[in-house]
């Protein structure tokens, strides 16, 4: 993904190649942004802020998968910074589009109701049990899980060792399997 902007034209402030990076990233910085507020507002100013530092840090981008990890570092640092900024603590919400995907399911009849019943429920203890992580177990959970990211990238976006975020993870397991065992019936 993104091997067709040109980091040459990125870098010489191409305005087009500018817009083409928002297109591209836009949607996962907001996701990103919305796992740490859960307001679509605040992620949306999130997304400002981080392209704005992007634009900022341009002449700094070396390579497609530097650029990538540029953003998804900016993303999770800004929306850190909000967090303690604002000293608003909500908490990620687990797998937001899972829950738009089942709804789809049931209205089209492929999911009964009570499958959908047992979905929510398990989508209930799996946000109470996420609720318990540190930001730092939430973070390497996160983009792990939902942003596919291998253990040197997450290292990277976070500035953590990659023993280090393998320990958050780790950590972040075993608190959610724990929390499931003892919370959520099959």
């Amino acid at each position: 993904m993104g091997n067709d902007i040109s980091i040459d034209r990125l870098k010489a402030g191409d305005e087009s190649a500018f817009k083409e990076v928002i297109t591209m990233y836009q949607k996962r910085v907001l996701k990103i942004a919305y796992g740490y507020t859960h307001d679509l507002n605040d992620s949306a100013d999130i997304s400002q802020e981080v392209f704005i530092t992007l634009f900022k840090n341009l002449k700094k981008i070396t390579s497609h998968e530097h650029l990538k990890l540029l953003i998804y570092r900016i993303t999770v640092s800004r929306s850190l910074d909000f967090l303690r900024r604002e000293k608003y603590r909500k908490f990620f919400k687990p797998f937001s589009e899972m829950s738009e995907n089942r709804v789809n399911n049931f209205t089209t009849g492929e999911i009964t109701q009570e499958q959908n019943i047992k979905s929510s429920e398990f989508d209930a203890a799996l946000g109470d049990a996420l609720k318990k992580l540190s930001s730092n177990q939430k973070t390497a959970f996160m983009l792990k899980n939902h942003e596919g990211l291998s253990i040197r990238e997450i290292a990277e976006v976070t500035g953590k060792s990659e023993s280090t975020v393998k320990t958050h993870l780790g950590r972040a397991v075993k608190t959610i399997r724990k929390h499931m065992e003892k919370n959520y019936e099959r």
